[in-house]
């Protein structure tokens, strides 16, 4: 997945979801981007961002 310019990744990150295990973790300090990074997933998968009806 790539985000840019999304919540607080206002350069280019790419994250590498298959290089990780079955299961893992997305932790990180206050403000960090964690609810950015899920809200990025679902307006790829669903067109809208999280929180929205």
């Amino acid at each position: 997945m790539c985000l840019e310019n999304f919540g607080p990744f206002a350069d280019r990150q790419e994250i590498d979801f298959q290089s990780l295990d079955d299961i893992f973790l997305i932790s990180g300090p206050t403000g960090s981007g964690k609810t950015s990074l899920f809200d990025a997933m679902l307006y790829a998968l669903y067109g809208k961002p999280g929180g929205t009806r």
